[in-house]
C-alpha cells in the first residue's frame, strides 16, 4: 500500500492496474485491502508456460488530480 500510495501521490499516476489469477485468495484479499476495485474478469488473458490463464483485473485510481 506504501508503493501504491507514493505512485498515486508523489509520481501523480492517474491510474494503477493489478491483475490476479482468480484462484490466488491470498492477493485478491490483500488487493481489496490495499483499497483496489474489481473490475472485471479478463478470460484469456495471460500466457502462463504453455497456456492462457483468466485474470481478475482491479484499479486503484488518483481520485486527487
Amino acid at each position: 500500500n506504501a508503493v501504491a500510495g507514493w505512485a498515486l501521490r508523489d509520481l501523480q499516476i492517474p491510474r494503477l492496474e493489478l491483475w490476479v489469477e482468480p484462484w490466488n485468495t491470498a492477493s485478491v484479499r490483500t488487493a481489496e485491502r490495499a483499497g483496489f476495485q474489481r473490475e472485471g474478469l479478463l478470460r484469456g488473458w495471460q500466457q502462463v508456460g504453455d497456456e492462457r490463464r483468466d485474470m481478475f483485473m482491479y484499479s486503484l485510481l488518483n481520485d486527487k488530480l
